[in-house]
C-alpha cells in the first residue's frame, strides 16, 4: 500500500504558494549563552561563539548537546550537528546521545529504549506531536523509525507535568522535522555504503517561500545483516564459517513531507505532516535455544498523517492536533533455520486516530493556568493465517479507547522561585476484545507537583513528585505471539509514584548536572514462566527504582567538546517485604563518554564510549523458579571522522566521512542468546545544494 504512496509524496512538498519575503533577525550572545544568528544558507562560513565549538550555520543554532531545564524537569536537547553524525539511520541510533538510556533488541528483533531502568512501554516517542508508539503494543521498533527529515530532538526523563501524554512514566522523546529558517531552498544528497551489503541513499529538500515552508525527504536503505564479533559464542543455528548473523537482513524505503504556514503578521502557525514507510526484516533466532523461533517480517508498512496548529491572542495560547496512524505487519514462522518452509503466519492491521487540544491563559503576570485533553481510538485486527496442519486460524477484532483530561497551574513567586501543580484523569476501555472475555474500563487519577529554584541565570535546582498510571496494551492482554505467550486478559494498569530532586549549573565553557530519583510501581507487569510458555502478570509486590544521574559537558577550547553521562541505579521487586527481587533488563549502571573535535578547516572527529553494568535476562533454559541469567558488563566504542567543505553560492558544501562502530569488536548482548553487532565500517558522502 505505502509503496504506491512514496512517489506521490515526492510532489506534495512543492505545492505551497509563494508569499512576500520574511524579515530576518540576528541576536547577540553573552558569556553564558551561545549566539543565535539567522543568515542566508548560501553564506557557509565558520562562526565561533563564546561558549560553543565552531558552527556551520544553517540559520539555526547548532550545538553538541545541552542540558536544559524547565520547571521541575530534566531534558536534553540534541542539536543538528550531532543528528547529522547519526548518518541517516534510525531513531535507535540516538541511544548513545540520551542519558540514562539503554538500547536493547528483543527476541522479536525490535530495537527498544529502556530509560532509568524502566520498561520500554513507559517511554513515548513522537514526531511533530504524532505518537510513534503503536497502540496495539504501546511500543514500536525504533530501528524502523527513520531519522531522515528530523531536525531536532528533545529527550525528557521522568514526569515533567500533569499534562504529559498518557502512559508516560519514564519520559518521552520529541522529534521535529527539518525546516528552512530563511528565504530560499536547500537540497541534500547522501549516499552511504558499508560492510555486510549496507547501502543507503537519501535526498532531503527544504524551502521557504515567504510564510510557507516545505520539507521533502526520501530514503532507501538495505543491509544483508550485521556482522558478529570475532569473540561471539557459536550459536545453535549459525554457520561457523560466516560472520554474518543469520536472518538479520533489512530493507526499508521511507518518505516524509512537511508543510508549514508561519505568517509574520500573526501569532498563528499551521503544520501538516505525512510520513510513509515500508520494510522487510529478518529476526535473528535466539542463539542459546535449539528450538528457537524462526521468524521474519516480510512486510511492515506505516502511514502517518498529522495536522497541527497553534495561535496566541493576548493572554491566551491555544494548540490543537489531529493525527491518523495506519500500520500493517506480516509475521512468518518457519519450521527450521533454513527459512524455507512456513508453518504459520500472522497479519496485523492497526488504525489509530488521536485528537489533542491544549489551552493556556495568563491570569496575572505571575500565574498561568493550562488545561489539556486528548482522546485516542485504536483498532486492531489480526489474522492467524495457516496453522500447523493447514487449518485456518481465527480472525480477531479488538479496539481500545484512551482518554486523558488535566489542568495545571504555574506560579512564579518571584524571579527565583517557580511552583507548578496539576491533576488529571486518564482512562482506558476495550469495547472489542476479539475471542477473549470482555473487560471493564480502567480509570486512574494523575497528580503532579514541582518546584524550581533559580538563584541566577546559570544555576537551577528542582524537585518534583507525581503519581500516574500506565494502561495495559491490547497485545499484552490478548496476544499469543504465535504460540510463545499465554494471554492474560485480567492484567491491570501499572501505577507509578515518582520523586526526584536535582540541580544544574552552567558556565561559559561547561555545564554540569546531578539528579536523584525514586520510583515505585504498583502492579508492575513482568514476564513469568507458566505451563505452556511465558505469561505477563501483575506482580503482587511493588517494584522500586533508586537512581543517581550525573551529566557533564565541557568545551575547554573552541572546537573541542567533552560530554559525559553516568547513571547509577538499583531496580528490584518486593519479596516478603524486602526489595531484593531481581528483574530482567535493568542494568545497575549506564555510562556514555563522547569527545568531539571540530576544526575550522573542515575536519570533524567524534568518539563515543558506551557502557552498561550487570543486568539479568529472561532465560527459557533456566528453572521456572529462577528464570533470570546474569549478563556481563559491556563496553562499546564508536569512532567517526569527517571532512567538510563549506562551499558558497549554489554549492553549499559537502562532507565525506568514515565511521567504525564497535571499534574493539566487543562481544555484547542485548538479551541472553541475542548478540549485538561486531566491528563494522561505513563510508559516506553528503552534498548540499541550494540558494
Amino acid at each position: 500500500m505505502h509503496m504506491i504512496l512514496l512517489p506521490i509524496l515526492a510532489a506534495i512538498a512543492f505545492v505551497a504558494p509563494s508569499a512576500s519575503a520574511r524579515t530576518e533577525r540576528s541576536g547577540a550572545g553573552t558569556e553564558d549563552a551561545p549566539f543565535v544568528i539567522e543568515i542566508p544558507d548560501s553564506a557557509r562560513t565558520v562562526y565561533t561563539s563564546s561558549s560553543d565549538e565552531p558552527l556551520m550555520m544553517e540559520g539555526v543554532e547548532i550545538t553538541a548537546r545541552r542540558i536544559v531545564r524547565e520547571a521541575g524537569a530534566d531534558r536534553i536537547e540534541v542539536g543538528t550537528l550531532l543528528l547529522d553524525q547519526r548518518d541517516g539511520g534510525s531513531v535507535s541510533d540516538l541511544g548513545t546521545l540520551l542519558p540514562s538510556t539503554q538500547l536493547t533488541v528483543n527476541s522479536r528483533g525490535e530495537a527498544l529504549f529502556l530509560v532509568r531502568g524502566a520498561q520500554e512501554r513507559h517511554l513515548r516517542v513522537e514526531l511533530d506531536g504524532i505518537p510513534l508508539t503503536v497502540p496495539w503494543d504501546e511500543r514500536t521498533d525504533l530501528s524502523l523509525l527513520p531519522l531522515i527529515g528530523v531536525g531536532g530532538v528533545v529527550a525528557h526523563r521522568g514526569v515533567s507535568s500533569a499534562l504529559d501524554p498518557p502512559n508516560t512514566l519514564a519520559g518521552r522523546i520529541e522529534m521535529t522535522t527539518r525546516r528552512q529558517r530563511i528565504e530560499g531552498h536547500m537540497t541534500r544528497l547522501r549516499a552511504i555504503g558499508g560492510e555486510a551489503g549496507e547501502l543507503q541513499t537519501s535526498v532531503l529538500h527544504q524551502r521557504r517561500d515567504g510564510s510557507w515552508t516545505s520539507t521533502l525527504a526520501l530514503e532507501h536503505r538495505r543491509r544483508d545483516g550485521f556482522l558478529l564479533s570475532g569473540d561471539s559464542e557459536l550459536a545453535f543455528h549459525q554457520d561457523p564459517t560466516r560472520r554474518l548473523r543469520l536472518n538479520t537482513d533489512l530493507e526499508q524505503s521511507s518518505a516524509l513531507v512537511h508543510l508549514g504556514l508561519d505568517p509574520d503578521s500573526t501569532d498563528a502557525r499551521l503544520n501538516m505532516l505525512i510520513q510513509a514507510s515500508t520494510a522487510q526484516k529478518g529476526i535473528a533466532p535466539e542463539a542459546h535455544l535449539d528450538d528457537a523461533r524462526f521468524w521474519r517480517y516480510p512486510a511492515t508498512e506505516r502511514l502517518l498523517f498529522g495536522l497541527s496548529g497553534d495561535a496566541k491572542t493576548g493572554a491566551w495560547k491555544h494548540e490543537a492536533s489531529l493525527s491518523l496512524d495506519l500500520y500493517q505487519q506480516e509475521v512468518e514462522r518457519y519450521t527450521d533455520a533454513t527459512y524455507s518452509t512456513i508453518d504459520r503466519t500472522e497479519t496485523n492491521d492497526d488504525r489509530a486516530l488521536l485528537a489533542r487540544a491544549r489551552t493556556e491563559h495568563a491570569l496575572t503576570d505571575r500565574l498561568d493556568v493550562a488545561v489539556r485533553g486528548s482522546a485516542r481510538n485504536a483498532h486492531h485486527e489480526d489474522d492467524q493465517g495457516l496453522e500447523e496442519g493447514g487449518a485456518r486460524g481465527a480472525t480477531r477484532e479488538m479496539e481500545q479507547n484512551l482518554l486523558a483530561l488535566g489542568a495545571e497551574a504555574t506560579f512564579r513567586a518571584d524571579s527565583v522561585w517557580t511552583l507548578r501543580a496539576g491533576a488529571g484523569y486518564e482512562g482506558a476501555t476495550t469495547p472489542k476484545t476479539g475471542d477473549k472475555p470482555s473487560r471493564d474500563g480502567d480509570h486512574e487519577a494523575v497528580v503532579h507537583a514541582a518546584v524550581e529554584f533559580d538563584p541566577d541565570a546559570s544555576t537551577q535546582f528542582h524537585a518534583n513528585a507525581s503519581r500516574r498510571p500506565r494502561f495495559v496494551s491490547m497485545r499484552e492482554l490478548f496476544s499469543e505471539a504465535l504460540g510463545r505467550f499465554v494471554p492474560n486478559p485480567d492484567l491491570g494498569p501499572e501505577i507509578q509514584n515518582l520523586f526526584e530532586v536535582g540541580g544544574s549549573r552552567r558556565g561559559s565553557t561547561w555545564e554540569v548536572m546531578a539528579n536523584g530519583f525514586w520510583a515505585q510501581i504498583e502492579g508492575s507487569i513482568e514476564q513469568a514462566q507458566v505451563p505452556g510458555g511465558r505469561q505477563r502478570v501483575n506482580l503482587e509486590g511493588d517494584v522500586r527504582s533508586l537512581g543517581l544521574e550525573l551529566g557533564f559537558v565541557w568545551r575547554p577550547i573552541n572546537g573541542l567538546t567533552l560530554d559525559a553521562q553516568y547513571t547509577e541505579m538499583r531496580t528490584r521487586a518486593e519479596v516478603d517485604g524486602d526489595f531484593d527481587g531481581r528483574l530482567a533488563d535493568r542494568p545497575d549502571r549506564l555510562a556514555t563518554l563522547g569527545l568531539q573535535y571540530v576544526n575550522a578547516s573542515g575536519a570533524l572527529l567524534r568518539g563515543e564510549v558506551v557502557g552498561a553494568g550487570v543486568r539479568y535476562s529472561f532465560d527459557d533454559t533456566a528453572p521456572a523458579d529462577d528464570p533470570l541469567t546474569a549478563l556481563d558488563p559491556s563496553i562499546r566504542m564508536n569512532l567517526r571522522f569527517a571532512w567538510r567543505d563549506f562551499g558558497s553560492s549554489w554549492y553549499q558544501g559537502s562532507e565525506v566521512f568514515a565511521r567504525v562502530d564497535n571499534v574493539l569488536d566487543a562481544d555484547t548482548k542485548s538479551q541472553i542468546g541475542l548478540p549485538e553487532s561486531g566491528r563494522t565500517l561505513r563510508l559516506g558522502l553528503r552534498v548540499d545544494l541550494g540558494s
